[in-house]
């Protein structure tokens, strides 16, 4: 019979003190070692890897002893973290601004150096630097008026019967004929109802001497044109000649309008065919077309009479309205729009003496006289053809006949048909006609 052997009892501490006394000696091991760690541990440093695995006193001592620590730099362990952490980790730690110096990198000289390449075979300057000469004084003629609206007054008055523009028809024949009696009448009128209209809502007139308004008016249309631009200039509002906007998205129409918000333009001048053109809305009014200020269209025709007493004389002051204030020469005359070589209008603002010191220069280089005929195949809003045909015609009282840029586009030898039976001067940037 066999006897299974018994394991030996385990040890029984009979003495409770000692056992107490090794543990806390075991914990007071530990405590010794154990010192507070402030600092959260870095997870960006990421190392090698030790091949060793940590123990469980590593992991009771991983913030004390200083082989934890180096285990805590190296990112081993706990603390390792992976390739695609760690390159975001050091995106992060990179300045999210760029250094101002790049900021400030003036690359414009190089860009229009490359933009405008020289020609090498060019021929290169040669002689010394050119200075303005100061040329001799102008010579005023004693006959010439004072001014523009003198002018109107002296021919409207003295020799009211004889013309001062004619437009052809899209036939080529002489049809519409405007005298200065008529020009000074209309003239009057428009600035009698500019300054006395209520244009604004609550009753006030919104026009005063020195506002600006704006002419929209068709290139075949230089008579109402005329009377609208005199009609201005006699109130003392300043005139803004514009092109007709034919979209409400149209590019330079958006120039325009910026044009024309810039000058504070809220009242718009045209003609009745002119207006029925304008793109509207289903209420009637005309849109409101991008980049436009908020218009008054006012139509020059068909206005009431002026009061018998009623001049823009500042001697003749009726009771229902107060006469515009004398203009003196620095007093803006007309603001006429430029467009650059990008595209964009600016506008140009010519004060009354340049005007008029600009009809006088003309007069004397072109040698004008009263009762002269001209032909004008340019646009008479702007330019040349706003100096000949509308400035420095009125001034020396002379005949002006309009030519329709279609009509010229399509038969050019009209510009010397007139000239057959009314000899005169051709108003034109080259003087040869081809056919």
């Amino acid at each position: 019979m066999h006897h299974r052997q018994r394991m030996p009892p385990p040890p029984m501490y009979t003495n409770w003190d000692h056992r107490n006394k090794n543990e806390i000696t075991d914990i007071t091991d530990v405590m010794q070692n154990l010192r507070p760690y402030s600092q959260p541990p870095d997870v960006t440093h990421n190392t090698a890897q030790g091949g060793r695995r940590q123990t469980a006193a590593d992991r009771v001592n991983r913030y004390g002893s200083s082989a934890s620590d180096d285990t805590i730099g190296t990112g081993t362990g706990r603390w390792k973290v992976s390739a695609k952490i760690q390159q975001l980790l050091n995106t992060l730690k990179r300045p999210k601004r760029r250094p101002l110096p790049e900021f400030y990198e003036d690359d414009d000289i190089e860009l229009e150096i490359a933009a405008n390449p020289k020609d090498p075979n060019a021929p290169k300057p040669e002689g010394g630097c050119m200075t303005p000469a100061v040329g001799d004084q102008l010579v005023i003629p004693s006959g010439l008026p004072r001014n523009l609206e003198a002018a109107i007054t002296r021919y409207g008055s003295g020799s009211f019967k004889a013309p001062v523009a004619t437009v052809l028809d899209p036939n080529g024949k002489l049809t519409t004929t405007l005298t200065y009696g008529k020009l000074l009448s209309r003239s009057y009128k428009i600035a009698y109802a500019l300054l006395t209209k209520q244009f604004s809502k609550n009753g006030d007139t919104s026009l005063k001497s020195g506002d600006r308004v704006a002419l929209v008016y068709p290139n075949n249309d230089p008579i109402n044109f005329l009377c609208a631009y005199y009609g201005c200039l006699q109130a003392g509002i300043v005139p803004v000649p514009i092109e007709v906007p034919i979209t409400r998205r149209d590019a330079g129409s958006l120039q325009i309008g910026f044009l024309l918000g810039s000058c504070c333009v809220q009242v718009a001048l045209t003609s009745e065919a002119c207006l029925k053109g304008l793109p509207k809305n289903t209420s009637g009014e005309v849109i409101q077309f991008k980049g436009w200020p908020r218009l008054q269209w006012f139509v020059t025709e068909h206005l009431t009479r002026t009061p018998k007493d009623w001049s823009p004389a500042p001697r003749l002051k009726p009771k229902d309205w107060s006469p515009a204030p004398r203009l003196n020469d620095d007093t803006p005359a007309y603001i006429e729009y430029s467009t650059d070589r990008d595209g964009s209008v600016m506008g140009v603002t010519i004060t009354r003496a340049a005007m008029l010191s600009h009809c006088r220069t003309l007069t004397m280089a072109c040698n004008y006289t009263e009762g002269e005929n001209m032909v004008c195949v340019l646009d008479f809003k702007r330019e040349v053809g706003l100096w000949h045909s509308v400035l420095t015609s009125v001034l020396n009282g002379m005949h002006v006949i309009y030519i329709p840029y279609a009509l010229m586009k399509v038969n050019p030898a009209h510009t010397v048909r007139p000239n057959e039976s009314q000899p005169g001067q051709l108003d034109a940037d080259d003087h040869q006609i081809q056919s």
